[in-house]
């Protein structure tokens, strides 16, 4: 039986705009965090380009990087798990939602973003929020933005 592949190699994914954007801020900006807004899928395509990811797949738990955020705990019975991790910036108290037994999502006030140490974010949608952040690329094609965060 012979199997034709649908696709070979990575080209699928590293020749996006987005994607050529991300490595060049990397390659001017190495190991910097990245976080993606918004989007379960958005961080794995940020590991998948080798960035440093804050969201995405989680294998183990990373008690102390959530813990920065949930200082009293309330929330370790979500976080403590192997999980795919989605983040949505808001405008309200930070919380953290199980929405399956896999799955949770970080909803972090945007004043707490700084507290994760992330440089760079990647989002389907406009941040409204009044934050220490700049747009600096916008890729026509997907629609996807990258902010700085200071």
């Amino acid at each position: 039986m012979l199997i034709n592949p649908i696709s070979r190699g990575t080209g699928a994914i590293k020749n996006l705009e987005i994607s050529k954007e991300i490595i060049n801020i990397e390659s001017r900006s190495p190991g910097q965090t990245w976080m993606a807004n918004n989007s379960i899928y958005n961080g794995q395509l940020l590991v998948s380009l080798g960035m440093k990811v804050l969201n995405g797949v989680h294998f183990t738990p990373d008690i102390s990087l959530w813990e920065k955020v949930d200082t009293q705990g309330k929330y370790r019975d979500i976080y403590n798990r192997y999980a795919h991790v989605m983040v949505n910036i808001v405008n309200e108290e930070t919380n953290f939602v199980l929405d399956n037994p896999d799955v949770f999502t970080l909803n972090i006030h945007y004043r707490d973003v700084s507290k994760l140490n992330v440089k760079y974010l990647l989002s389907n949608v406009e941040i409204p929020i009044e934050m220490n952040i700049e747009p600096i690329y916008k890729d026509l094609n997907s629609g996807l933005l990258i902010y700085q965060l200071y």
